[in-house]
């Protein structure tokens, strides 16, 4: 082995993991973000419909995305976590399958490759293995920040929307930059409270090298000595953080609110901002991922095509059957049918631990139940008791109704959260493009 291979190799090898990387993310990209927007529900009518229809005065819709904005950081660095995950280990696949090109080629048609192939194969090893540790933590870490970054969406859209018109304020002309200045403080300072709170209560980003190499080993799941509705036996440390966070929370939202006469402004754009929104959101991303799997196994279902013909066009020419073929034929042949064989065995390996099919099932889900929701929401508006002019409000049979049906609907969002934690800790998450 000479020093030029192994030099070769150390350059050659990083590289081609970097733009597999980088290639893949950008598939995946173009595949996640242009996926179909569908209409809003078509079902809604009648009195209730009337009501959500309302919408706030400027000055309250200028407090409440205050609020919303705050929040928008913590997406970002949820998806760039997300996007971190997929490099990685899109950059492990591609160092290990060049690895195994390089490796077949020097066994059949290029024997002069013997000595790179033996320096590329220990530098191939060594990416996969820090690329696959880095998929995992930063799995982990993608998976803290989205946990994270619902809470505070759930805060968004309950805590500081129904508390608008709670804060202290003097109603006086929208155009006053002072009072809304003074309000966009308080929330600040309220979201800053709540986000330390989550942020002690799901405890720190921490990630070891065992829990996170290959993206896959994880340390035995951690018994709940007294499991909760939403805590299973056998939950993960994360999601049993969610779950008991859930249900201090849960408690502290209806003892504040139980006798709070909602307004229906407040209630119409929270219906707007939060049921509608995830009611339009699963079913395009079931979408999504039924068009993912349909074309993963359209690929892989390709592969095996081409294998079994290469196969047969091998068996033919080793046998002369039709002509005579030289040796350079057969070594290509079967560097091809090599090539295949392990392409398509691990890409049916990765096929079957990814998480699509299981998130999947859980969106359908949770599309019943939302639609369930809807319909039993709707019905309560329809019977609410109130004279609804603008800055008027429910009674408090109905703010109490309707405000159980807002905690219902948190509580089935906070069900697929945790659902979607287990999937995706022990799954590979949605790697192929559609």
């Amino acid at each position: 082995m000479s020093d030029y291979d192994i030099i070769v190799a150390v350059f050659l090898c990083p590289v081609v993991a970097l733009l597999t990387g980088e290639c893949w993310a950008c598939l995946r990209n173009r595949s996640y973000f242009t996926g179909e927007t569908l209409p809003s529900p078509k079902s809604i009518s009648g009195v209730g419909s009337t009501i959500i229809q309302r919408e706030l005065g400027a000055e309250d819709e200028a407090v409440r995305k205050h609020g919303t904005s705050l929040r928008a950081q913590l997406e970002k660095n949820a998806q760039s976590a997300q996007s971190s995950y997929h490099r990685n280990l899109a950059r492990g696949i591609g160092a290990i399958a060049s690895a195994f090109i390089v490796l077949v080629a020097a066994l059949t048609w290029a024997p002069g490759l013997i000595s790179f192939a033996a320096a590329y194969d220990v530098v191939a090893f060594v990416i996969a293995t820090l690329a696959f540790w880095g998929a995992g933590h930063w799995n982990q870490v993608w998976l803290h920040r989205r946990a994270k970054n619902e809470l505070i969406r759930q805060w968004c859209v309950v805590d500081h929307l129904f508390t608008l018109h709670a804060m202290e304020q003097e109603k006086t002309d929208p155009e006053d930059n002072d009072l809304q200045n003074i309000r966009k403080e308080q929330v600040s300072q309220r979201y800053k409270e709540f986000a330390d709170r989550v942020e002690n209560a799901l405890g720190p980003e921490q990630t070891s090298f065992l829990r996170s190499i290959g993206g896959m080993l994880r340390s035995p799941f951690q018994r709940v000595s007294d499991p909760g509705r939403h805590t299973p036996t056998g939950e993960s440390a994360l999601a049993t953080r969610v779950a008991a966070f859930w249900e201090i929370r849960q408690s502290e939202l209806v003892k504040q609110f139980q006798a709070v006469s909602l307004d229906a402004t407040l209630v119409a754009t929270h219906f707007r901002k939060r049921p509608e929104t995830q009611i339009i959101h699963f079913p395009r991303n079931a979408r999504r991922l039924r068009a993912q799997g349909k074309w993963t196994a359209r690929a892989l279902l390709g592969a095996f095509i081409v294998t079994f013909l290469l196969c047969i066009a091998k068996l033919i020419a080793v046998n002369a059957w039709l002509l005579p073929a030289s040796e350079d034929i057969k070594m290509w042949l079967t560097f091809f049918i090599l090539v295949f064989i392990g392409l398509a065995s691990a890409a049916s390996s990765l096929y079957l631990n990814q998480n699509n099919r299981s998130l999947v099932h859980r969106y359908d889900v949770q599309i019943r139940q939302m639609k369930q929701w809807l319909d039993e929401h709707m019905a309560i508006l329809e019977e609410a008791d109130g004279v609804f002019e603008p800055g008027d409000q429910f009674s408090l049979r109905s703010s109490k109704a309707i405000f159980d049906k807002v905690i219902e609907f948190e509580d089935v969002m906070i069900e697929e959260l945790l659902d979607f934690i287990a999937i995706t800790e022990h799954d590979t998450a949605e790697l192929s493009p559609a």
